[in-house]
C-alpha cells in the first residue's frame, strides 16, 4: 500500500523499523551459545539494559509525533507551533530519522556480552 502522504507513513515506519530491531536483538541474546534454562532471566536483564534507552526514545518520539500530526509541537528550542506544512513534515523525518540509522549488530553484541558477563560473576 503506498501513502502518498509523508506525515503518516514515517511513523508506521518507524514502529515497524523499532519493532523489528527489537526482535533482532531478543532473538539474537536467545541464540547466544551461553543460553539455558537457568540463564534466560540473564539473557532477558541483558536484552533489556541494551534496548530500554533506544525503546525510551521511541516512546519520545512518537508523543512528539503525535503533537505534530495534530498540529499541536512545539520545537525544544521554540515557543511556538509549528503550522507550516513543510516544517511540520521536516520535524517527523528528522525525529523518526534516527531510528533506522543505528547499527543493530552492535546492539546484539552488547547484549551478548552483557548476558556473558553476567552468567561469568555468578
Amino acid at each position: 500500500m503506498e501513502v502518498s502522504n509523508p506525515r503518516i507513513s514515517h511513523p508506521a515506519y518507524t514502529s515497524l523499523t523499532f519493532l523489528t530491531q527489537d526482535a533482532y536483538v531478543l532473538g539474537g541474546v536467545l541464540s547466544s551459545p551461553s543460553l539455558n534454562r537457568s540463564t534466560i532471566p540473564a539473557a532477558l536483564k541483558a536484552y533489556d539494559v541494551v534496548r530500554r534507552p533506544h525503546a525510551q526514545k521511541v516512546v519520545g518520539a512518537s508523543r512528539a509525533g503525535g503533537l505534530l500530526m495534530d498540529w499541536m509541537y512545539t520545537r525544544p528550542s521554540d515557543t511556538e507551533v509549528l503550522r507550516d506544512e513543510g516544517e511540520v513534515s521536516k520535524e517527523i523525518e528528522l525525529i523518526s530519522s534516527w531510528i533506522s540509522k543505528g547499527n543493530i549488530e552492535n546492539q546484539v553484541t552488547q547484549a551478548v556480552e552483557k548476558l556473558q558477563a553476567d552468567i561469568a560473576a555468578v
